[in-house]
C-alpha cells in the first residue's frame, strides 16, 4: 500500500466507527503516515485490534498512538513489532498503554531499543494482558527484573516472550523467583539469551530455553 494508499484510506476510515480490526502489517507505511493513520483511528472507538508490524513506523508515530490510546477503551490486540520506534518512542507510546485495561495481546518485537524498562512498569495497568513479546530487542537484566516486579500483578497473563535478548542468569533467577507467585503464567520464552541453565531454580518448566 505504502504511504500514497494510507493518504487516501485516512480520508475514509473517520467515517468506519464501527471498525474493529486493522491489519497493515508490511506495507512501508511512514512515520509521517503512520501519524495521519492514527489520527484517523482516534475515531474508531469500537476498534479492538490493530497490526502495523513490520513497517517504517518511527517514534512520532509512537507518540501520536501515545495520546490516542486512551480514547480506544475496547482494544485488545497491538502488534508494533519490527518498527524503529526507538527508546522516545516507547516512553511515549507507554503514556497510553497504562489506560489499556482490555489489552490482551502486546507484540513489541525488534523495535529499536533494548530500554524496556518503562514498557514492563506499565505492564501492570494493563490488567486483561495475557500475552506479551519483547523479543529481538537486546533486553538487559533491568527489563527482567522489573518484570519479575510487575508480573504478580498481571493475573491473567500466559506467556510473556523474551526470545534473543541480553539477558543472563540473573535476569533469569529473577523471573524463576516470580514464577513462584505466578501459577496463571504458562511460558516464559528465554532461547537465545545469555543463561547458564545449572541452578535448580531454571529447572521450572515454565521458563523455555529453545526454540519452540
Amino acid at each position: 500500500m505504502g504511504d500514497r494508499g494510507i493518504e487516501e484510506l485516512v480520508t475514509h476510515i473517520p467515517k468506519w466507527t464501527r471498525l474493529r480490526n486493522i491489519n497493515l502489517s508490511e506495507n512501508r507505511v511512514s512515520d509521517r503516515a503512520g501519524e495521519m493513520l492514527v489520527k484517523a483511528l482516534s475515531h474508531c472507538r469500537a476498534l479492538q485490534q490493530i497490526h502495523l508490524s513490520r513497517n517504517n513506523l518511527g517514534h512520532s508515530f509512537a507518540a501520536m498512538l501515545g495520546q490516542v490510546l486512551p480514547a480506544l477503551s475496547e482494544l485488545s490486540e497491538l502488534d508494533l513489532s519490527e518498527n524503529q520506534m526507538g527508546s522516545e518512542g516507547c516512553s511515549r507510546l507507554c503514556e497510553g498503554l497504562v489506560s489499556m485495561k482490555e489489552l490482551k495481546k502486546l507484540h513489541l518485537t525488534s523495535i529499536g531499543t533494548s530500554d524496556l524498562v518503562t514498557v514492563a512498569s506499565c505492564l501492570k495497568h494493563c490488567t486483561s494482558i495475557e500475552d506479551i513479546s519483547l523479543s529481538w530487542n537486546k533486553c538487559e537484566n533491568d527489563v527482567a527484573l522489573k518484570l519479575a516486579e510487575v508480573l504478580p500483578q498481571c493475573s491473567k497473563l500466559k506467556r510473556l516472550d523474551l526470545e534473543a535478548n541480553n539477558i543472563n542468569t540473573s535476569g533469569a533467577k529473577a523471573l524463576a523467583t516470580c514464577l513462584q507467585f505466578c501459577p496463571w503464567i504458562e511460558v516464559i520464552r528465554l532461547w537465545r539469551n545469555p543463561i547458564t541453565k545449572d541452578d535448580p531454580i531454571l529447572k521450572d518448566k515454565r521458563l523455555n530455553f529453545s526454540s519452540t
